[in-house]
C-alpha cells in the first residue's frame, strides 16, 4: 500500500490539469509530448493496429522500441511507413524530436531522451546485462518530460518495459497497456506483467488505445464529478462498487477511509472516461481488469527511499541504539514493515541498521519482516531493482554502498537484501506477527476508518514486545490507545509499547475470504475469563447457571457469610428479636438498593458522559486527520506551485538571457537598427542608430519625427506607411550629410507572436566600404580602358614603324614580336604590383633575362632602390629591350665572352634631381657608328623625351656601345626617391 496521501494529488497531475500535445520546456522552446511504444514479439501486428489508427496529425512525438533477434538487420522504418501518413524515419543521435514523426532507433541500440534529444549508443558487448532497452528508454522519458511522457506496451514476451512505466506513472505521466482482445495480443507476458505490476493507468485493445491518448488531451479535473450523480453524495452507491470489488478481487474495502476511496474511483472513471457512477459500477462488475486497475488504484504505492529525513534522523539517533542495546549474536532485533509497498521504506530501515552495526563488534542477528497485501508489489519488492530517478534522494555514499548498477537501473545489494524477507500478509485479515522489536507502518492507517484503526492498534500492541517501538505517519497517532503505547518522539510519531496487558481478539478462521479492510464482523476484543469456584462463561449465548461438585449453586463470599451468620443467630435470638431484625434488614437492604440504583444511575450517567466525550475525541481525532490529510494536500498543491514558479523563473531567467543574447548580437553586428510602431513611435533602438539619428535611452516612446537625423532622406515616413501597406520589405540607400558614410536603408514589417503587423523594423547597414569599392571599381574599368587604348596605339606603331624599316617578314616577326614581349614583360610586373608601381631593378632583370647566361655574369647590374609610375616603367622597358636586342645583334651579347653592365644613379639636387641609367658593353666585336639613325635609336630616343622628359645619349665606340639615359625625377615618373 501506499505510504503518503500527499503524493496522491501527484499522481493524479495528468488528471488534474489536462495535457496538450505540446508544452512549454525549460529552454522555453515548445517541447513535443513524447509517446514510448514498446514491444517484443508480435509486435509487428500490434504497431500495425495503433498507427492506422493514429491521425497524422497528433501533435506527438513517437519513439518505436522493438526487441529483435542479435544480428538481424530492421526494417521497421520501412514497415511502419506503409502504415501511417506519418514520416517514419531511423533515429540518429543528438536528433532533436519534433511532432507528428515517428522514429525508430537503431536494432540493438540503447536510447534515451536528455533535453529533447535522442540519446543512441550500443551495448558494451562484453559486460554483463539484461537487454531491457524499453525499461531504460522509458526510465529517462519520465525524468525528461515528467508529467508529459506516454509510455504504451504492447505485445511481447519477458518484463520489459514494467519498470519503466512505474517511473513514468510516479512523475505523473500516462501509462498504458494492450488489453486482450479478440485479436492480441499475440504475446501478452509483457502487458500482463506490468499490469500485474500496478503500473499502468488504462488497458485497452491497441485499436482504441490512439483514440484514449488523444481524448485524455481534455481530461477534466479529478475533484471534479461527471455527470450524473455526484460520487460523493452517493453512500449506497459506494457500498455497492465495494460489494462489487470484493467479489471480483477478494478485498472489501467498506472500511477504507471514504473520501479517498471516491477519489481514487474518480480518477479510474476519468481514465475511462465513464461520466455516470452506476454506469463505473457495472463497468466494473463486467470486467474483471478494470476491477484490478481500481484495485491497484486503491493500493496506492506512492513511496521513496528514506521518506521524512527528519524522522530517519530520530530512528538513526534515538530508536537504533535503543533497539541494539545489550543484544549480541545471541540475540536477535526484529523489525516488521506492514504496508510495504515495493520494499523502498523496508531496504531503508536495512541501510539505517547496516550503518548502525558498523560500530558493534559482535552485533545481534537481524530480521526485517516486510509485508503488504499487494502481491505484485511483493514481487517487484524482493526483485529490489528500481529506475535511476527513484535513488536522486539518496547519498552518494549509500548508493555506492547499497546498491549495484544495473542496464535498468539499480539493483539493492546483498548486504540488504539479506535482512529483509517480503511476504504477502494483511494486518487485520491475518494473525499478527510477534516478538516484534519494532514496527514502522508509516501513512497505512489514514486510509482506514476509525473503527478499522481501533481494531489494527491493538493487533500492533500484541506484536511488539515491552518497551518495543511503533512508528506511525506524519498524520498518524495512537491517542485513542493511550493506554497502550506512550509517545517516544511525538513530532516524528514514534511510540513506545507500554507494559500492559494486551486486549484479547480473535483471530479471524482462515478458511474465510476476508476483507483487507473490513475482515470479519462481531467482538475483537474480550475479556479473560474469570475463576471463581468454578469457570463461568464469558459470552453464553443460552440462559445458564453453574453448579459447583457439591451441587451447590456458588454465589460469592458475600452470600456464604450472610447463610453462615442465619445458622448462627437463629441458635440465640428468640422470634420477636428475629421479627425485628428481619425488619431492620429488610430496611436496610431497601436503603442499599436505592443507593445502589442511583449509584447504578451515576454510572449510567458517567459512562453516557464518557461515551460522549469518546464521541467528540473521535470526532476531533477524524476531523484532526481529515485537516492532516487536507494539510498534506495542499502541500502536494504547494509544492506543485513551488515546481511551477520555479520553472516559471527559470523561464523567466532564460528570457532574460535570449533577450541578453540578442542585445550583445545586434551590438556585436554594429547594425544600426530602429524599431517603430505603426505610428513611427519608437519603441527601442541599437547604439549604432547614434550615427544616423540623435538618439538617447529616454527618447523611447517619441515620435522619430521628432528626433534629428544625419542622413539626406526625408521620405522615411512614406517608406514606412508603404511597408505596412504592401507587408512587403523595402531597400533603399542613403547618405550621410557630410558625404562620408553610406547606408542601406531596409524597412521590414514586424511581425507579433499572433503574426499581426505591429510595427517596422529598420535597418541601417553601413556599406561605404562597398561604395568606395565601386567606385574603384569604376575607376579601374576607365583606367584599363584608356591603358588598353594605349598599348593598341603603342603596338599598332610599333607594327607601323616596324614593318618599314624590315626586309622581310621573318626579320619583321622577330623584331615586332620581341618588341611586345618587351611590353607584355612591364604589364607583368605592373599587374603584379596593381599598377602602383614597379621596381627599376625588376624591370631590368625580366627585360635582360632572355639574354643572361647561366654558366657566367654576362650582364651586370647595379643601382639603389628605385619605384617608378607606370608610364616610366613601360617607357624604360621598352628602351631597355631596345638596347638589348641591339647588343645580341651587334653588340657585346653576340659573342660568349661579351659583358653589358648597367647600372644607374641619382644626381643633382634635391629639387632638380634625375636619375642617370648608364649601359656599357665590352669584349664584344668591334663597333663602328651606323650611317643612318635605325628604328629602336628612334624609339629610345623619343619614348624617353615624350613620356619622361628625358634625354638618351648613345656613343657608339669601338669596344662596345654605351648610352646614358637621363631621366628628371617628377612625380609622373618616380613613386619613391632613393639615394
Amino acid at each position: 500500500m501506499s505510504d503518503d496521501p500527499r503524493n496522491e494529488t501527484k499522481s493524479q497531475s495528468k488528471e488534474g490539469s489536462g495535457w496538450n500535445p505540446e508544452t512549454q520546456s525549460r529552454t522555453g522552446r515548445p517541447v513535443v509530448r513524447v509517446v514510448g511504444i514498446g514491444a517484443s514479439a508480435g509486435g509487428l501486428d500490434a504497431f500495425r493496429g495503433l498507427f492506422e489508427h493514429m491521425p497524422s496529425n497528433s501533435g506527438l512525438a513517437f519513439v518505436v522500441i522493438l526487441h529483435l533477434p542479435v544480428g538481424r538487420k530492421s526494417m521497421l522504418a520501412e514497415i511502419l511507413g506503409r502504415w501511417t501518413k506519418m514520416p517514419v524515419t531511423e533515429a540518429a543521435h543528438n536528433v532533436r524530436l519534433e511532432a507528428n514523426i515517428v522514429y525508430v532507433p537503431p536494432p540493438h541500440a540503447i536510447v534515451t531522451l536528455r533535453d529533447g534529444r535522442l540519446h543512441i549508443r550500443m551495448p558494451d558487448p562484453d559486460a554483463p546485462r539484461q537487454y531491457r532497452p524499453i525499461d531504460v528508454f522509458f526510465d529517462s522519458l519520465a525524468s525528461a518530460l515528467r508529467e508529459n511522457a506516454v509510455g504504451v506496451v504492447l505485445s511481447g514476451t519477458g518484463s520489459d518495459g514494467a519498470l519503466g512505466l512505474k517511473a513514468i506513472r510516479l512523475f505523473g505521466g500516462l501509462t498504458i497497456a494492450q488489453g486482450v482482445d479478440g485479436t492480441g495480443p499475440q504475446y501478452s507476458e509483457m502487458p500482463e506483467g506490468a499490469i500485474a505490476a500496478g503500473v499502468v493507468d488504462l488497458v485497452a485493445p491497441v485499436e482504441d488505445i490512439p483514440a484514449h491518448i488523444l481524448r485524455l488531451a481534455g481530461l477534466p479535473s479529478p475533484d471534479a464529478a461527471p455527470a450524473g450523480v455526484p460520487v460523493e453524495e452517493d453512500h449506497d452507491g459506494r457500498l455497492k462498487l465495494c460489494e462489487v470489488l470484493h467479489k471480483q478481487v477478494g478485498h472489501d474495502f467498506s472500511g477504507y477511509r471514504e473520501k479517498t476511496f471516491m477519489r481514487r474511483v474518480q480518477r479510474r472513471m476519468n481514465l475511462t472516461g465513464v461520466k455516470v457512477f452506476r454506469d463505473y459500477i457495472a463497468l466494473v462488475e463486467a470486467d474483471r481488469g478494470e476491477a484490478l486497475l481500481l484495485l491497484r488504484d486503491l493500493l496506492i504505492r506512492v513511496t521513496s527511499f528514506f521518506r521524512d529525513n527528519e524522522a530517519f534522523t530520530v530512528l538513526k539517533n534515538l530508536v537504533m541504539p535503543r533497539l541494539f542495546a545489550g543484544k549480541g549474536p545471541a540475540n536477535s532485533v526484529r523489525i516488521w514493515v506492514p504496508g510495504c509497498a515495493t520494499g523502498e521504506e523496508a531496504y531503508s530501515l536495512a541501510m539505517l541498521v547496516c550503518e548502525h552495526m558498523d560500530g558493534i563488534e559482535a552485533p545481534p542477528k537481524v530480521q526485517i519482516l516486510a509485508t503488504d497485501i499487494d502481491e505484485p508489489a511483493i514481487v517487484s519488492a524482493r526483485l529490489g531493482r528500481y529506475p535511476e530517478s527513484l535513488l536522486q534522494g539518496l547519498s552518494v555514499e549509500r548508493k555506492a554502498r547499497f546498491f549495484n548498477k544495473v542496464e535498468t537501473g539499480y539493483a539493492v545489494s546483498r548486504e540488504i537484501r539479506d535482512l529483509c524477507m517480503f511476504s504477502s500478509h494483511s494486518i487485520v485479515r491475518d494473525p499478527p506477527f510477534s516478538r516484534m522489536d519494532m514496527i514502522s507502518c508509516r501513512n497505512l492507517l489514514i486510509y482506514m476508518d476509525i473503527d478499522l484503526q481501533s481494531d489494527v492498534i491493538p493487533a500492533f500492541h500484541y506484536s511488539l514486545v515491552p518497551g518495543g517501538i511503533l512508528m506511525l505517519g506524519i498524520s498518524e497517532s495512537t491517542s485513542r490507545h493511550d493506554d497502550l503505547f506512550e509517545p517516544l518522539d511525538k513530532a516524528a510519531r514514534i511510540f513506545v509499547r507500554k507494559t500492559v496487558e494486551s486486549p484479547r481478539f480473535a483471530f479471524p478462521d482462515p478458511r474465510e475470504a476476508a476483507s483487507p479492510f473490513r475482515p470479519y464482523t462481531g467482538t475483537r476484543a474480550h475479556r479473560p475469563v474469570e475463576h471463581d469456584g468454578g469457570q463461568r462463561s464469558a459470552d453464553a449465548p443460552e440462559p445458564s447457571v453453574f453448579i459447583t461438585s457439591t451441587r451447590r449453586l456458588p454465589m460469592g463470599n458475600f452470600f456464604e457469610m450472610i447463610g453462615a451468620a442465619r445458622r448462627k443467630l437463629s441458635e440465640y435470638l428468640s422470634s420477636s428479636e428475629t421479627a425485628q431484625l428481619r425488619e431492620n434488614l429488610t430496611g436496610a437492604q431497601e436503603q442499599l438498593q436505592v443507593l445502589r440504583e442511583e449509584r447504578e444511575t451515576a454510572l449510567e450517567e458517567l459512562r453516557s458522559a464518557n461515551e460522549e466525550l469518546r464521541s467528540v475525541n473521535e470526532e476531533f481525532q477524524s476531523t484532526n486527520e481529515e485537516l492532516e490529510t487536507s494539510k498534506e494536500e495542499l502541500q502536494s498543491v504547494n509544492e506543485e506551485l513551488h515546481t511551477v514558479n520555479a520553472r516559471l523563473t527559470e523561464k523567466v531567467d532564460e528570457l532574460d538571457q535570449t533577450n541578453s543574447d540578442l542585445r550583445n548580437l545586434l551590438d556585436s553586428t554594429q547594425i544600426a537598427t530602429i524599431f517603430l510602431d505603426r505610428h513611427l513611435i519608437i519603441r527601442s533602438f541599437t547604439p549604432a542608430v547614434s550615427a544616423i539619428y540623435r538618439l538617447i535611452p529616454s527618447d523611447q516612446g517619441r515620435p522619430l519625427s521628432d528626433i534629428v537625423g544625419h542622413i539626406r532622406h526625408s521620405g522615411l515616413a512614406d517608406d514606412v506607411n508603404q511597408v505596412l501597406a504592401s507587408l512587403q520589405p523595402l531597400e533603399r540607400r542613403v547618405t550621410r550629410d557630410d558625404g562620408q558614410a553610406h547606408y542601406l536603408m531596409r524597412i521590414l514589417p514586424y511581425r507579433s507572436p499572433d503574426s499581426t503587423v505591429s510595427g517596422v523594423v529598420v535597418t541601417f547597414l553601413d556599406v561605404t566600404t562597398i561604395v568606395e569599392a565601386e567606385l574603384h571599381h569604376q575607376l579601374l574599368i576607365e583606367e584599363l580602358n584608356h591603358r588598353v587604348r594605349n598599348m593598341l596605339t603603342v603596338v599598332i606603331a610599333l607594327a607601323t614603324q616596324t614593318l618599314r624599316r624590315v626586309g622581310t617578314l621573318e626579320e619583321f616577326s622577330t623584331t615586332f614580336l620581341g618588341r611586345v614581349h618587351a611590353l607584355a614583360a612591364s604589364y607583368t610586373l605592373l599587374s603584379a604590383e596593381n599598377w602602383s608601381s614597379i621596381s627599376l631593378r625588376d624591370l631590368i632583370v625580366e627585360e635582360t633575362k632572355p639574354y643572361a647566361l647561366q654558366d657566367r655574369a654576362n650582364i651586370t647590374i647595379d643601382g639603389a632602390e628605385i619605384r617608378l609610375t607606370p608610364a616610366g616603367g613601360l617607357a624604360l622597358g621598352m628602351a631597355v629591350h631596345e638596347l638589348a636586342t641591339n647588343a645580341v645583334k651587334y653588340g657585346a651579347l653576340s659573342v660568349p665572352e661579351g659583358i653589358v653592365s648597367i647600372s644607374w644613379r641619382v644626381e643633382g639636387e634635391a629639387a632638380k634631381q634625375s636619375l642617370v641609367l648608364n649601359w656599357n658593353e665590352r669584349g664584344g666585336p668591334p663597333v663602328a657608328p651606323p650611317s643612318q639613325r635605325g628604328f629602336g635609336t628612334t624609339i629610345i630616343k623619343r619614348g624617353l623625351a615624350h613620356e619622361l622628359d628625358g634625354v638618351a645619349n648613345i656613343d657608339f665606340r669601338a669596344e662596345g656601345v654605351a648610352a646614358a639615359l637621363t631621366i628628371p625625377m617628377g612625380v609622373d615618373v618616380f613613386v619613391k626617391p632613393s639615394c
